[in-house]
């Protein structure tokens, strides 16, 4: 854990009993926020790193690769929109002439 920052002693000791009034719901729920934050922050830096290197492996492949790639994505995603991706951010639409 981090050396706690300088703060005066009598602070410290206020803050302490300023957290033995507080309900074990709500200490609860702030320990288990700090633990789901750094959690999270894990899961996001491990996504993010195979975003990357699925781009990179990605990168090797033809343009006809990826757009048989791609076209077998928005097929088995079965969206009206014809979403490439689950999250909706890359849709193929059409001019509507």
């Amino acid at each position: 854990m981090p050396e706690p920052f300088t703060i005066p002693d009598d602070l410290w000791d206020a803050i302490h009993s300023m957290l033995e009034e507080w309900p074990d719901e709500a200490l609860t729920k702030a320990i288990a926020s700090d633990r789901f934050s750094v959690v999270y922050q894990q899961a996001f830096e491990a996504a993010n790193a195979a975003f990357e290197a699925e781009k990179l492996r990605l990168a090797e492949l033809s343009h006809d690769e990826l757009v048989e790639l791609a076209f077998g994505m928005v097929r088995q995603h079965g969206t009206v929109a014809f979403h490439v991706d689950r999250g909706g951010y890359n849709c193929v639409y059409f001019d509507n002439e």
